[in-house]
């Protein structure tokens, strides 16, 4: 036996060591203290007084002993469940989840190819792809659904989630309202306000604006999931050169202010209310004054996000999977190739966003089930290798002997699924065989594989009963 020892070994990527954590704290701390932020809620502004910030007006500033009090208030991990209130996601430490893309107001289309405005009905066919695909572990809202009624759309968009899948979602709120309606929505379909605080499925996703300004319905969604202890991750989009400074130190250290005032927000309102530490540090083309979502500087300032997180705890937000091309072509293999990859070593632990193309603007049933095959292979890489007596395998070794081989060998077989990773999508057969079979590219081969999984048969998540209670529900306000 021999102490400490771990048999499995994983790899890992971390960016920032300790002295530079400190630096990226200690600036975040002194915008908080020297610059404050501005906050257009009356309500948060007192609560903030109260809890010893300075309020000047709808400027605020807070000392770093509130900051760090936050901090210690707010859970260390949090476990998300799926709609049947069984365990999904355990967000701590570097355990990472991958979930799709949402909030395009194109998409293209899973069965045409056609590109157009989205459709509840294509929320639904992406939602229905990502159900049946293993890699993804969560969903959103598979675009901004532009025929969806505008009052309480938000409502609308969950609907279609919790109909096509029991996967934990994330949503985005749209309305002050519809985050109440949705957060009742999750009660009923949990079984109670106490059952949904035991086993949350559902996260919200508010998003105040860049840089350090909290409008007021900003704030109301915030409150409102503090109040209910629902899951929230509040991050602006911190657009280098643009909305944060053009430095990754920079962004980076203005991101981490505005994620620790956002902390110190919720836990004012209800002290141990879950919340992650996220942000969005995107690089923007200099050429055009576009996202650049695929950039290398967005991958370097995740690591960095993910060690920065870890330092205080909490649980982080990432986005990978993504491209900026707007097909799926060698470009959006290596951006969302890439991007999964090194978010995945980092160890972000909530990674949205897979299935997005064209700089975020449109979603693609295609490139999600192009980026479960790069999930399924990022997945086996955090696996590692075990090194054990069995593993070793010496004496199986010693077995088979010189010239002989090991296809028939019981060890082959009883590891064989464990080690060795099984394609669904990528070509890995001869050059004949992919020629005979049509010498499809990978665009095609996703967009068959997308169209059979429509075409199986595919049962409704809820009940018939409860989605007819729902709708009647959304429809009542």
């Amino acid at each position: 036996m021999h102490s400490f020892f771990t048999p499995a070994i994983t790899p890992g990527l971390s960016t920032l060591n300790q002295t530079h954590i400190e630096q990226i704290m200690q600036a975040a701390f002194r915008i908080l203290e020297e610059t404050g932020a501005v906050i257009y809620h009356p309500e948060m502004l007192s609560l903030l007084g109260k809890a010893g910030a300075i309020v000047e007006g709808q400027r605020v500033y807070t000392p770093r002993y509130l900051i760090q009090d936050a901090l210690r208030k707010s859970p260390k991990g949090l476990m998300i469940f799926d709609q049947k209130g069984r365990p999904a996601m355990h967000l701590h430490g570097r355990k990472s989840y991958f979930g799709t893309s949402t909030a395009s107001p194109q998409t293209r289309d899973a069965l045409t190819g056609e590109m157009h405005e989205t459709r509840l009905v294509d929320l639904e066919m992406g939602l229905r792809v990502a159900d049946k695909l293993d890699n993804i572990d969560f969903v959103m809202p598979f675009g901004s659904a532009q025929d969806c009624p505008t009052k309480y759309s938000e409502a609308w968009e969950v609907l279609a989630v919790m109909k096509n899948t029991v996967k934990p979602m994330v949503f985005c709120p749209y309305s002050a309202r519809g985050v109440e309606i949705v957060i009742e929505m999750a009660q009923k379909v949990a079984g109670g306000a106490a059952q949904l605080r035991r086993r949350p499925f559902a996260v919200c996703y508010p998003e105040p604006i860049a840089p350090l300004t909290w409008p007021e319905e900003v704030v109301d969604y915030m409150m409102i999931c503090a109040k209910h202890h629902f899951p929230q991750l509040v991050t602006g989009a911190h657009l280098m050169g643009m909305t944060a400074p053009i430095t990754l130190a920079g962004a980076l250290s203005q991101a981490l202010a505005e994620s620790m005032l956002s902390t110190f927000m919720i836990q004012c309102v209800n002290p141990g209310a879950p919340v992650f530490m996220a942000s969005i540090p995107c690089a923007t083309n200099s050429r055009n004054g576009l996202v650049a979502m695929a950039s290398p500087e967005f991958q370097l300032a995740m690591t960095a996000w993910a060690d920065l997180a870890r330092y205080v705890g909490l649980p982080t937000w990432g986005c990978a999977g993504v491209s900026d091309s707007h097909i799926l072509d060698a470009q959006a293999g290596a951006e969302s190739g890439l991007s999964i990859l090194i978010q995945a070593l980092a160890g972000v632990n909530l990674i949205h966003d897979v299935g997005y193309l064209g700089t975020g603007m449109q979603c693609s049933a295609a490139m999600l089930v192009f980026g479960n095959e790069i999930v399924g292979i990022t997945k086996r890489i955090l696996q590692g290798l075990t090194v054990t007596d069995d593993f070793l395998a010496t004496e199986i070794i010693n077995k088979v002997g010189p010239g002989g081989n090991f296809l028939t060998n019981k060890h082959t077989a009883k590891n064989l699924r464990s080690e060795i990773f099984t394609y669904d999508l990528f070509c890995k057969v001869a050059y004949d065989q992919w020629a005979s079979a049509g010498a499809k590219s990978a665009l095609e081969l996703a967009d068959l594989k997308v169209k059979k999984m429509l075409e199986e048969s595919h049962p409704m998540a809820l009940p018939e009963g409860l989605t007819k209670e729902l709708e009647d529900f959304i429809n009542a306000q």
